[in-house]
């Protein structure tokens, strides 16, 4: 149902407007990109900790203006929402933008798939929780899953989009600029930044006039006797001559040179005391040089102090500005740090995900080796016969000889666990199936809990650099995979006793608990 033609966006948005869709044609993509890169530029400079999440399937041209051509490839948001990388991953900043961009990447399925997505409005949803700003830029090709058209506050029209009644608000509408000429003295409003509009704020000075091309130089006076005297007037853009001046060289090149001098001042003093950012922010016209400006990755580390931020770049937060937003003196332009995106949820939160999880007992005993070495030989070689298994290792002692067994799988029930026995038995991972090797396992070392994959894998790596063999578990919370890292499969706490001693060599401390959560393939 089409809803009547909205009113003019007026460049602001109301304070409770925190997650907003901008909707154009998938046929002006790019001019579609220009736009809602301006429209995110000037609320990110009133709001900070604001981001632009594309839901087209990349390359798109809102990812090469936003400088995140080289991420146009990769997995993207899609690759987020299952689970395979942390947002500080994805996440761009263009050098001369204030909000953080979120592209879309290589979408299978499609732009509808990202946007019908549950974990995508469950990430909308933690964006609205933590009070930051997101805008979706989303075409006409698609349209969003209930869940997230319910998380919307409201919209924005661009372009020649028709406004949709989805039972929310139209902030107004950002057409291109008109086909047809304005009235004579009469403004054009329907260009994409503001600049017919009057300044927004007042107490702020105008922006810098353009430098107005140079005059000539005045012709060179004919040379004159040392006996005649001065002209009674210099010409009005000459400094006045010395009275006694004798034998001079014509003053015009001088003067010139001097006129441009100062222009040069003026504009660097004007450059270093953010006249040009604040008013190329406030209409939106530095998008000219979007495509020139260094994209920076996200990144988890932590920023040199002595870095100036937003403020002192002479970017001035207004009133409605959170204070935690921007923290003093740590967050250049460029660069996107863990208070500018949604924040996962702490430890606390995913262990008690994982007490709320299904316990896996059971796994399948592929085989026992007293040589590490053939052990290892082993993993290899079942990984290659069957790869999308997890496959544990696990250290115990036999009547006082070690052993290094081998399990795979994690399971609820013993009939689950035959069945896998018999998938595996089939592809010789496992070298026959019988029900003695349906095993019990229930308890393993608790080596941390991690809401994000890539701190997950990072700790195995760390584990096995120690010497000790660990996999993952992971469960759902608010939607999101969560993981917690294993050691070790036992019967009870006698048969753990070597995993233990191997934890305790290397300086780790751990608890034997039930093995909870969903079992995926493990890694090398």
């Amino acid at each position: 149902m089409t809803a009547p033609a909205p009113a003019p966006f007026p460049w602001e948005l109301p304070a409770d407007a925190r997650i907003v869709a901008l909707v154009f044609r998938r046929s002006e993509a790019e001019r579609s990109a220009t736009a809602v890169d301006a429209i995110a530029t000037s609320i990110a400079r009133r709001r900070g900790r604001t981001l632009v999440l594309n839901t087209e399937s990349g390359p798109s041209p809102l990812d090469e203006l936003a400088g995140a051509s080289e991420r146009a490839d990769s997995g993207g948001m899609a690759e987020f929402l299952g689970g395979q990388a942390g947002l500080a991953g994805i996440a761009v900043r263009r050098a001369d933008c204030p909000y953080v961009y979120l592209p879309a990447g290589r979408v299978p399925e499609g732009v509808v798939g990202l946007l019908e997505s549950a974990a995508l409005a469950r990430f909308v949803s933690r964006v609205k929780e933590q009070d930051g700003t997101l805008f979706i830029a989303m075409s006409d090709r698609g349209r969003p899953s209930d869940d997230l058209l319910g998380l919307l506050d409201g919209y924005i029209a661009v372009g020649s989009a028709p406004p949709e009644d989805h039972g929310m608000r139209c902030y107004g509408h950002v057409p291109f600029e008109s086909s047809e000429p304005a009235e004579a003295g009469e403004p054009d409003e329907s260009s994409v930044a503001p600049e017919a509009k009057p300044v927004e704020d007042a107490a702020e000075p105008p922006p810098e006039p353009e430098p107005q091309p140079e005059p000539e130089p005045p012709a060179e006076p004919e040379p004159r006797l040392e006996s005649e005297p001065e002209p009674d007037a210099a010409p009005a853009d000459s400094p006045p001559a010395p009275a006694k001046a004798r034998g001079r060289r014509p003053r015009g090149p001088l003067v010139a040179a001097l006129v441009i001098a100062a222009l040069a001042v003026g504009n660097l003093w004007a450059y270093r005391n953010g006249w040009f950012d604040r008013a190329f922010s406030r209409f939106g016209s530095m998008i000219g040089g979007s495509e020139d400006a260094p994209a920076a990755v996200a990144d988890d580390t932590q920023l040199d102090d002595t870095q100036l931020d937003d403020t002192q770049l002479g970017d001035t937060p207004s009133d409605d500005t959170q204070s935690d937003d921007i923290s003093s003196g740590d967050i250049p332009p460029g660069d996107v740090v863990p208070e500018d995106l949604p924040q996962p949820p702490d430890d606390a939160a995913v262990a008690a995900a994982f007490e709320s999880a299904a316990e896996r007992p059971y796994s399948v005993l592929l085989g026992s080796f007293v040589d590490p070495a053939e052990a290892a030989e082993r993993m290899a070689e079942i990984r290659d016969l069957r790869g999308d298994v997890l496959y544990v290792t696990a250290p115990t002692t036999v009547r006082e000889v070690r052993y290094q067994r081998i399990l795979a799988g994690a399971v609820a029930t013993e009939a689950e666990a035959a069945a896998l026995m018999e998938e595996l038995a089939a592809v010789g991972v496992a070298r026959e199936a019988n029900p003695w090797l349906l095993r019990p396992v229930s308890f393993a070392y608790d080596l941390g809990v991690f809401a994000e994959r890539p701190e997950m894998e990072a700790r195995i790596a760390e584990l096995a650099s120690l010497g000790i063999p660990a996999y993952s578990l992971e469960t759902a919370l608010d939607g999101m995979p969560v993981f917690r890292v294993y050691g070790g499969a036992y019967e009870d706490e006698a048969a753990a006793a070597p995993m233990r001693d191997a934890l305790e060599a290397a300086g780790e401390t751990a608890t034997l608990i039930a093995r909870r959560g969903d079992a995926a393939p493990s890694t090398p």
